[in-house]
C-alpha cells in the first residue's frame, strides 16, 4: 500500500486508503478477476468489460456520496477520473492485503457502503461472486466448505456475511449465474427498474417506517399509481407492518405488501368468484410463490421476528417499549429494515418484469 495512503471515514464504513485509491484498486480487483473469468468462460468482450466497470465506478461512487454528502463534489471528480481511465491498464493498482475476498477487502468494503447507503449492489456483488469464483479454484477450504455446506454458506462464511443474508444471496445468485456462462446478463431495462426499486424502498423505510406501505408506496412512486385503487391498498395495509400489527409472530411486512402488489394485477375480481377455473388466483398464487421462494431462499423464513434472528442476531417484542427502543438502537430504520424492503420489492419487480407485468416505460 502506497504511503500516502489512510484510513478514513466514510459514513459508518472505514476505508484503508484514501477515496481515490479505494476506487482504482476496486476497479483494479475487478479487472483482475474478470480476466480470470474470462479464461475459463468468455463472458465478457472489451465493450462489456468497460460497460461493466463504469457501471461498478458508478455504483460505489454513489454510495461514497451518499455516506459523505459533504465530499460529494470531490467524489464526483474522482469518479469521473476513474470513468475516463477504464480501457487503460490499471491491474497495478490491485493490493493483495486490502482486495481479499473477506472482511476487511476492498471489495467487501465496498458491497457494505452500498448496503449502508442503500444503493443497490449489482455490480459489487457481482465483483465479490467473481472473485470468490476465483479463490475457491486455488482455496481448498472453500472447495470443501462448498462441498459440504453448499455455495451459500460457502459464500456467507468465506466472506465474513454474518448479519447479510442479502448480500450473501446476491453472491450466491452472482456465483450460480458463472457457473451457468449467464454472468452479468441481466437487461438494461430491468437493472434499471429493479435498482430503481430497491433504492426507492430503502429510502421510503429509512424515512418512515411501516415496512408493507413503504414498499407499496415505493411501487406507487415507481410506476406512477396515484390511482384511488392504489391510495386505499395503502391505506389498508397500516397493520400488516411489524409482523401483523407489530406483533411479529406473522408475515414480515415487505412480504406481505408485495402479495398485495401482485394481486392488483392478476388477483381473482369479485365479479369472477363464481368462476371454477380460477385462473387469476392460480396466477397470483404462482407469482407469489416466486417472491416466497425468494425470502425462503435469503432468510429461510417469511416471518418478522425470524427474519430479525438473520438481520439483528436475536428477536424483539414491540409491544415493550424497551424492546422498541433496543430495535431502533440496532439500527431498525437505518440500514437492517430498509435493506428487507429494498430487496423485497426489488424481487417484486423482477418477477412482475419477468412476467411482463411492468416495464420502464
Amino acid at each position: 500500500m502506497k504511503e500516502e495512503q489512510k484510513t478514513i471515514k466514510q459514513g459508518e464504513i472505514t476505508l484503508k486508503n484514501d477515496t481515490k485509491d479505494f476506487i482504482n484498486v476496486l476497479v483494479a480487483e475487478a479487472v483482475k478477476n474478470i480476466s480470470s473469468i474470462n479464461k475459463r468462460f468468455p463472458q465478457l468482450n472489451d465493450s462489456k468489460r468497460e460497460l461493466y466497470l463504469k457501471g461498478l465506478i458508478n455504483e460505489i461512487g454513489e454510495a461514497l456520496k451518499k455516506a459523505d454528502p459533504s465530499n460529494s463534489a470531490e467524489l464526483s471528480e474522482e469518479v469521473e477520473k476513474a470513468l475516463e481511465a477504464v480501457g487503460t491498464d490499471v491491474t497495478d493498482a490491485a493490493d493483495d492485503e486490502n482486495s481479499s475476498i473477506e472482511e476487511g477487502g476492498v471489495i467487501y468494503d465496498a458491497l457494505i457502503c452500498c448496503k449502508k447507503n442503500g444503493i443497490y449492489p449489482y455490480h459489487t456483488s457481482n465483483l465479490m461472486a467473481a472473485a470468490f469464483y476465483v479463490e475457491a479454484q486455488k482455496n481448498n477450504e472453500i472447495a470443501k466448505l462448498m462441498g459440504a455446506a453448499g455455495v451459500k454458506e460457502a459464500v456467507r462464511k468465506s466472506c465474513g456475511f454474518i448479519d447479510e443474508p442479502e448480500l450473501v444471496y446476491m453472491v450466491t445468485q452472482a456465483y450460480n449465474s458463472i457457473v451457468d456462462n449467464k454472468w452479468l446478463t441481466m437487461e438494461d431495462e430491468k437493472l434499471s427498474i429493479v435498482k430503481a426499486a430497491f433504492e426507492e424502498a430503502f429510502r421510503n423505510e429509512s424515512k418512515y417506517g411501516g415496512c408493507t406501505q413503504c414498499l407499496i408506496k415505493s411501487f406507487m412512486t415507481i410506476f406512477n399509481k396515484n390511482d384511488e385503487k392504489y391510495k386505499f391498498m395503502f391505506q389498508s395495509a397500516s397493520a400488516l407492518s411489524g409482523g401483523v400489527a407489530g406483533c411479529n409472530d406473522s408475515a414480515c411486512g415487505a412480504y406481505s405488501g408485495a402479495m398485495m402488489v401482485i394481486g392488483t394485477f392478476v388477483g381473482r375480481r369479485l365479479e369472477d368468484l363464481d368462476n371454477p377455473n380460477g385462473e387469476r388466483s392460480k396466477t397470483a398464487n404462482v407469482i407469489g410463490q416466486k417472491i416466497h421462494d425468494k425470502f425462503i431462499d435469503t432468510y429461510g423464513t417469511t416471518i418478522c421476528r425470524d427474519i430479525h434472528e438473520n438481520i439483528f442476531g436475536r428477536q424483539f417484542n414491540f409491544r415493550n417499549e424497551v424492546d422498541k427502543k433496543a430495535f431502533k438502537d440496532a439500527g431498525a430504520h437505518k440500514d437492517k429494515c430498509p435493506m428487507v424492503v429494498g430487496i423485497a420489492h426489488s424481487w417484486l419487480c423482477e418477477v412482475l418484469y419477468d412476467e411482463g407485468l411492468i416495464s420502464a416505460s
